[in-house]
């Protein structure tokens, strides 16, 4: 089992997330941090950094959260600008409103790069915003991110051939497990099956992924697991014709201007918890 885990406990870990969150709100630099640093462990534990250099090289990859702040339009580049606009539109009637962010819309970039489909035409805007959504949200609690490179790699959304050989690369240990995409995966208690959520299902068969569902399962001890669901003895076909038609971001998006949404997605993950599993 792959565990994504952030390591608390050292002054190199909370440098980066003082430069990540601030202090009081307010964004800080390497001054500001290196004193905290000084009053939370003590001048005296070997492992705080004398120099304020090393607490910058430290966090110097690490940006504030006002990357979170809702997109700017403004400072989005012409060639990204409406595909960035339809997926703020996305996200907004899949999560009742909520604004795309300046991160979103910077690994939109990277989205739009892999998959060349601005219109949501082969590979549903839904699909293409879970991939951005999970990208924007792992760079945040610096989870790695290799099961999704590998699914880049293999660009399983191309052609039924890609398909089948990113799932015989899967199955041969030869690539990670898919991504779980925790925006378009179930949340169920403990031990219960996942229920059918047509329009994530849909998303994955989107990605060519009609073999692979993904769910979180809430654990007792307050931990939450990302588990792969193959469901081989569903009595739903295991396609992605069977599932695809059933992730349109224009009928998302459509519901929500005329107010006849039926999807209703709350955001379970806790950007604080200390490990999600898979």
């Amino acid at each position: 089992m792959n565990q994504y885990e952030i390591h608390d406990g050292h002054p190199r870990q909370r440098a980066r997330q003082l430069r990540r969150r601030g202090i009081d709100g307010r964004k800080v630099g390497a001054t500001q941090i290196h004193r905290q640093l000084v009053k939370e462990f003590g001048a005296d534990d070997s492992r705080v950094p004398i120099s304020q250099r090393t607490v910058h090289n430290w966090m110097k990859d690490v940006e504030w959260l006002g990357e979170d702040e809702p997109c700017d339009f403004r400072d989005v580049s012409s060639e990204l600008r409406s595909y960035v606009g339809r997926l703020d539109l996305v996200k907004s009637a899949f999560l009742g409103g909520v604004p795309l962010t300046n991160r979103e819309s910077r690994h939109a970039k990277r989205a739009l790069a892999e998959f060349q489909d601005p219109h949501g035409e082969a590979v549903d805007l839904i699909a293409q915003y879970a991939i951005v959504w999970e990208l924007a949200e792992r760079e945040v609690m610096e989870y790695e991110r290799s099961d999704i490179e590998s699914m880049f790699v293999f660009a399983p959304w191309r052609s039924k051939e890609n398909s089948e050989l990113y799932l015989l690369s899967v199955q041969n240990g030869f690539t990670r497990n898919p991504p779980v995409l925790r925006l378009i995966s179930p949340v169920v208690p403990y031990g219960a099956r996942p229920p059918v959520f047509e329009i994530g299902f849909g998303a994955y068969a989107q990605l060519g992924l009609p073999w692979f569902f993904g769910w979180i399962q809430n654990h007792p001890d307050g931990q939450k697991f990302a588990i792969n669901n193959r469901r081989e003895d569903s009595d739903e076909p295991m396609t992605i014709e069977h599932w695809k038609p059933m992730c349109d971001w224009r009928k998302l998006v459509e519901g929500k201007l005329t107010g006849n949404q039926t999807v209703d997605v709350r955001i379970h993950i806790d950007r604080e918890a200390p490990n999600v599993q898979r």
